[in-house]
């Protein structure tokens, strides 16, 4: 990726269920195979300057092995602390361009390899929908940590999102609402 400055990308999620069997892994190997990437990501010189990835994190650890609600505890409004595994996709893709917005390929390059990625870029995004998309048993929900705005809020807090909710609209200190983004608590 382009060392002087932040690659664009986008990234999703999905958590396993406990459910997770053959077919959820047949599926998952599934979702990653798109007609949309390979004819660019199969010629091994990657001059297009995408990298797709997927990274499975296990959600585990002492405190959700341990964790049990108890009656009249505050608890953990987490909503996915039962759930195997998150399945994180990742699309990013160079630009080109450093920090200051000015091309890193020599100029003979960069009329070649800078326009031919931009024509690209669509396609990535894309894949990253379908793969978001695509059916894989035993799955569902997302991981907050990886925002991404097809994801509705509701999905990332689950269970929660209603108390969540009420909780910021009767205790929110933030009178001017400086503290938000896109999926924080509405």
């Amino acid at each position: 990726m382009d060392s002087d400055g932040p690659a664009p990308h986008k990234i999703t999620s999905r958590l396993a269920d406990c459910g997770w069997n053959n077919e959820s892994r047949k599926a998952l190997i599934c979702s990653l195979q798109s007609s949309l990437l390979a004819p660019l990501l199969c010629k091994g010189d990657n001059q297009y300057g995408i990298h797709t990835y997927i990274t499975i994190g296990a959600i585990s650890g002492e405190f959700y092995k341990n964790y049990k609600e108890e009656a009249g505890a505050i608890g953990s409004a987490f909503p996915y602390k039962d759930r195997l595994f998150t399945l994180q996709y990742q699309a990013w893709w160079d630009e080109f361009l450093d920090v200051d917005g000015q091309m890193t390929l020599p100029p003979a390059d960069a009329v070649v390899y800078g326009v031919e990625n931009r024509k690209y870029i669509n396609r990535t995004e894309d894949w990253i929908e379908r793969c978001r998309n695509y059916d894989i048993p035993q799955t569902g929900g997302a991981f907050i940590s990886f925002k991404d705005a097809s994801v509705t809020t509701a999905d990332y807090f689950s269970d929660s999102y209603d108390d969540l909710k009420e909780v910021k609209e009767n205790y929110s200190q933030d009178d001017n609402l400086l503290l938000r983004s896109r999926k924080t608590i509405i």
